[in-house]
């Protein structure tokens, strides 16, 4: 429903504004959901965990309410700011419905998740009963494969209506940093989740000498505490596999895979494991989904490109795209990088420059669009240029 990531973000940042300060957030947040089940989804927590919550809620009810919850949440905020009146304004026209969201290849915020396919059919089951006896998904393959691109398409994918799903889905992702390694043992980890949730950090277990006994105890509070939410917790650690893990927080990973097949957990609690071999998990082979990151085939990545410059508002001579993208793409381990930066760099000049030109017909976008891409250099860096330019031709046209 929104823009891309930034413009979500932003509305979380204006409703923490606005709603953070008062003494009961849960109550300014459902005060307009009478009628609804929005306040029955909606859980516990602080002023900020709770936002996000209710976001995510407004999210994945989409267009199904009229009026819809993203407008109720907003529309008390319509005079304070013209970008929530934009906002609503752009949300009261339901979007020409997709084929399938969940295939898109261009996700929410503007990232490429190209292929992939068998990542996406993990996630679709994982959202309904079928997986409660297969909780567990491992994403794995070889270095610089793209399998840390796979958290973007979770939050893409949680960000979507699920026809099938039981409850709403959250994800708390916690991605391991290796300059922080040593500050990040088993206890923060854990409580790093259960804030995620909104939930009490009081009731965590008393420490314990017997380390892995703390880590099973540990990884039980971080499910109980979610089995008292009111959706479906997708639990995502992404580079635990790295070397400067602390043991502690290896003996909380597995202990967690260990214990969310057991009991009720399977009903609310999903493990999403990103780069970690399968084969150091104690749990039973029968209870985890394995996906395996590969390359991208040029067949994919064209069908990405194609879906990019649907955007344009004229036709794109596809071989001057192509080259773009493909030129001297390398071919060792940077290439899925350098791809990816791309693919990115294509589809925000042209949503950007389509938006700048839409009061000026007589423009050539074409014209304009490769002068953007002309001799950008890689990475951040031509990223920053890029955002340069078109804030140049967006000053230059007012």
């Amino acid at each position: 429903m929104f823009k891309d990531e930034t413009e979500k973000q932003y509305v979380i940042d204006l409703l923490v504004r606005f709603i953070g300060p008062s003494g009961q957030p849960r109550s300014a947040l459902t005060a307009g959901f009478v009628g609804t089940a929005f306040p029955g989804l909606l859980g516990e927590g602080a002023p900020g965990v709770l936002i996000v919550q209710a976001v995510h809620l407004c999210m994945n009810d989409g267009w199904r309410s009229n009026p819809t919850w993203l407008s109720i949440l907003l529309s008390p905020y319509r005079d304070v700011d013209p970008n929530v009146a934009a906002i609503l304004q752009r949300i009261s026209i339901p979007p020409p419905p997709l084929a399938n969201p969940l295939d898109s290849t261009i996700l929410m915020d503007g990232a490429p998740f190209v292929n992939r396919r068998s990542l996406r059919t993990h996630l679709k089951k994982f959202s309904t009963a079928a997986t409660n006896t297969r909780p567990i998904l491992v994403v794995n393959g070889e270095y610089r494969s793209g399998k840390s691109y796979s958290v973007k398409y979770i939050s893409h994918f949680t960000n979507t209506p699920q026809p099938g799903a039981q409850l709403s889905i959250i994800p708390y992702i916690v991605e391991f940093d290796p300059d922080l390694a040593a500050d990040l043992g088993a206890e923060e980890v854990a409580k790093k989740l259960v804030s995620l949730m909104g939930r009490p950090l009081s009731t965590a277990p008393e420490k314990n000498t017997n380390v892995k006994l703390y880590a099973q105890r540990l990884a039980l509070w971080v499910l109980s505490e979610a089995a008292q939410t009111r959706w479906q917790s997708w639990f995502v650690l992404d580079n635990f596999q790295h070397e400067k893990v602390r043991q502690d927080a290896r003996d909380f990973l597995l202990a967690l895979s260990a214990e969310v097949p057991n009991g009720v957990f399977p009903q609310t609690c999903r493990l999403i494991l990103i780069g970690i071999d399968r084969a150091t998990l104690t749990v039973d082979a029968g209870l985890i989904e394995q996906d395996k990151t590969d390359a991208c085939p040029v067949a994919e990545i064209d069908i990405a490109i194609a879906e990019i410059i649907a955007h344009a508002p004229v036709g794109l001579p596809i071989e001057r795209v192509k080259a773009f993208i493909y030129n001297s793409l390398p071919v060792d381990s940077n290439r899925m990088m350098m791809l990816n930066w791309r693919l990115r760099a294509l589809h925000y000049a042209i949503i950007e420059i389509e938006e700048i030109l839409r009061t000026r017909p007589g423009v050539n976008f074409e014209t304009i669009l490769f002068v953007m891409l002309d001799g950008l250099p890689p990475g951040k860096d031509g990223m920053k240029e890029l955002q340069d330019r078109i804030t140049d031709l967006r000053n230059s046209s007012n």
